[in-house]
């Protein structure tokens, strides 16, 4: 049974102690931090604040000079209980050798998140690891998780129910998706997450895993597939601003757009020249559609997107031949179809054509 001390006889031991630890070997220090730390562990529940910062601070200056074992048996010890002293539950919290630290980052003593979050912005995977099996994890704990934690810890961290995340968090965690069926369905499940994430999340997600959301929630299947649409046009719209070869074609082209000499000829001359982001480009600035509409457009089997299209803005068929012969060496149109597009141009009114281009704008399916 261990026994309490007063506090002078605590600081007059844990002195005498120390001393003899400054003397001796390794084996005779490992030994003098174990029974400090037994004497601190057994009466810890009826220590004042201050008896237990008296033994933090020895054994803060103290754990440095002894082995990792003897370290993570300490940590061990300490890591059940309630409370403990803030700098030595530091020192082996933030210890690099896992099994020391791992104990505490596991474990039900209380630890403040500065800890946490400085642990997790700077060691290892082993101890972002343990920390997202926390039972509780605030949002400024998880955020530095999802920016640093491989695929374990981040399918750790999701699937812990006692954590929560910031609206950066869900970012990283949506970004990191792309391409892991696996994490982007753990992201999909967690009840909380927030809509704008949830439908990022569906724009970037693969087949399967829209299908295992769709197989999960029936009765939003339609819902989901439209949003699923659109917002998969509205992020590939950003992808090709951001592209370098997209960005200089929409400086020329609102350029032109500006000096009034944007029109019928300059789509033909874009196309002849097989100008393929200028033309896409001068299509949806006088469509108004996005850009990413646009552009799917040619990579359509079907030419009547096009043809539709180029009714609808009043260009000429010398115009639109040109814009099939475009999409034609991107799809594989033949010649034949090519040809045969000119009845359909000449077949379609231009008042239906407009029609059908403003039900694109609001975005409803063709």
């Amino acid at each position: 049974m261990h026994r309490v001390w007063d506090m002078q006889t605590q600081t007059a031991l844990l002195n005498e102690l120390e001393q003899s630890f400054r003397n001796g070997g390794i084996a005779r220090r490992n030994s003098i931090v174990s029974k400090i730390g037994d004497l601190f562990v057994g009466g810890a529940d009826a220590y004042s604040e201050e008896q237990v910062e008296l033994f933090g601070e020895v054994l803060t200056r103290l754990v440095e000079e002894i082995e990792i074992g003897a370290r993570a048996e300490l940590s061990r010890s300490v890591a059940g209980l309630r409370i403990g002293p803030s700098n030595l539950l530091r020192k082996l919290a933030m210890d690099e050798a896992i099994e020391v630290a791992e104990p505490l980052l596991l474990g039900r003593v209380a630890l403040g998140d500065d800890i946490l979050v400085e642990c997790a912005r700077s060691r290892g995977q082993g101890h972002l690891l343990a920390i997202s099996r926390r039972p509780h994890l605030s949002a400024s704990v998880t955020e530095p998780l999802t920016e640093r934690g491989d695929d374990t810890v981040l399918r750790s961290v999701v699937g812990n129910s006692g954590a929560v995340f910031s609206d950066c968090g869900y970012q990283n965690l949506v970004n990191r998706a792309e391409g892991n069926d696996d994490l982007a369905l753990a992201v999909g499940a967690r009840p909380e997450l927030p809509r704008h994430h949830f439908l990022r999340l569906l724009a970037i997600a693969s087949n399967l895993v829209r299908t295992e959301i769709q197989a999960a929630h029936p009765e939003h299947a339609g819902a989901i597939h439209g949003v699923v649409r659109g917002v998969t046009e509205s992020v590939a719209n950003r992808t090709f601003l951001e592209s370098d070869r997209y960005r200089e074609a929409a400086s020329d082209v609102r350029d032109l757009l500006a000096a009034g000499e944007l029109g019928d000829l300059t789509i033909l001359k874009f196309a002849q020249e097989r100008a393929t982001e200028h033309t896409v480009v001068a299509l949806a600035l006088l469509s108004k559609l996005e850009i990413a509409k646009v552009e799917g457009m040619f990579r359509e089997e079907r030419f009547e997107g096009l043809l539709v299209l180029a009714r609808a803005l009043g260009l000429g068929w010398p115009t639109a031949k040109s814009l099939l012969n475009l999409q034609a060496g991107i799809v594989g149109l033949s010649r034949s179809q090519v040809e045969r597009a000119l009845a359909t141009f000449e077949r379609t009114d231009r008042s239906t054509a407009e029609k059908v281009l403003a039900i694109k704008r609001r975005g409803k399916p063709n």
